[in-house]
């Protein structure tokens, strides 16, 4: 039986559980906000402003008049929770696989790329027999 998939990514803070993805109407406007398209803006997902940004996009398919200053109390709820800004990334690229902005094999095999490189930085470097 093939998994059925949400057509959102479900995020919760606290006791609240919210419905993420972008539409064309908020992709625009956060396009416009960014200065850039936004596969381009994933690059400044370390930024709050930008991360923020785009939480706000998320939010209005389901949430709409959900207002930028919501979004950055639900991001300050995110992480007084115990969430960091890693995660928060990982929780957008997802909502721009299911928003049909990015596919999933493309982002899975950059990841299992990453993990290899990680595990080549951390093995130590081997010495030359004599």
């Amino acid at each position: 039986m093939e998994e059925m998939k949400l057509p959102y990514v479900p995020f919760t803070v606290g006791d609240e559980e919210y419905k993420l993805k972008i539409n064309a109407r908020s992709a625009i406007e956060l396009e416009k906000k960014l200065g850039v398209s936004l596969v381009e803006g994933m690059r400044d997902f370390d930024k709050i402003g930008t991360a923020t940004a785009y939480l706000w996009a998320s939010l209005q398919a389901y949430n709409a008049g959900v207002k930028e200053s919501d979004a950055i109390e639900i991001y300050d709820d995110y992480i007084s929770a115990g969430g960091d800004i890693s995660d928060f990334a990982d929780v957008l690229t997802e909502v721009l696989i299911v928003s049909g902005f990015l596919k999933r094999s493309v982002i899975e095999e950059l990841r299992a790329q990453t993990e290899a490189i990680k595990r080549i930085v951390a093995s130590p470097p081997k010495t030359p027999r004599s």
